[in-house]
């Protein structure tokens, strides 16, 4: 879906100027970031990520975000070794005499 100019116009001053198609790293509103408000503000207090403070809303650069997004990335641990089990010592079943398996 392709956008005329005008309408592209009216999203910018909809979202007051936060976002531009001609903006490749935009600004975004802590309130509608993918991750909760208070984790933001609590990375910016803390050094991890930068922001600006426009009135009250705390922006940050997607770009940013991203990166401090992208440092708390979760690496799945190993999964833990199953300890031997009575029936893995005993080994496989063997069919008794006669029995159809």
């Amino acid at each position: 879906m392709k956008l005329a100019p005008e309408q592209i116009a009216a999203i910018e001053t909809l979202l007051g100027g936060l976002v531009s198609a001609a903006d490749p790293d935009p600004w975004i509103d802590s309130a509608a970031a993918p991750v909760p408000a208070r984790a933001i503000r609590d990375a910016v207090r803390r050094g991890e990520l930068r922001a600006s403070r426009v009135a009250k809303r705390l922006l940050v650069r997607r770009s940013e975000l991203d990166r401090w997004i992208e440092a708390h990335a979760v690496i799945p641990a190993a999964a833990p070794e199953r300890p031997a089990t009575l029936l893995d010592r005993l080994g496989p079943r063997v069919p008794a005499e006669g029995a159809s398996g």
